[in-house]
């Protein structure tokens, strides 16, 4: 049996973005000033992109789509299959 998809909302997005940030980095975010977040699956209140990048400078959203890359010195996670 599928189970549905649901999609979280955006107080769900931002505190992923906080968790993903702080404990999957295993360091606080004002130590690592860029976080790449690789292939997710992105919903932003409105609509969902697939297979999209998230680029977090200093805890906070710098800029998202498929086709921005991860700067010089930036944490990058794979998050291919993942929700943002």
């Amino acid at each position: 049996m599928k189970l549905p998809r649901t999609i979280p909302g955006p107080l769900a997005v931002a505190a992923a973005v906080t968790l993903v940030t702080t404990v999957a980095i295993g360091q606080a975010a004002a130590e690592v000033p860029a976080v790449f977040l690789q292939g997710a699956h992105v919903f932003d209140g409105k609509s969902v992109v697939d297979k999209t990048n998230v680029l977090l400078i200093d805890g906070k959203i710098a800029s998202i789509g498929p086709d921005i890359t991860a700067p010089n010195g930036a944490r990058s996670i794979d998050c291919q299959g993942r929700w943002v």
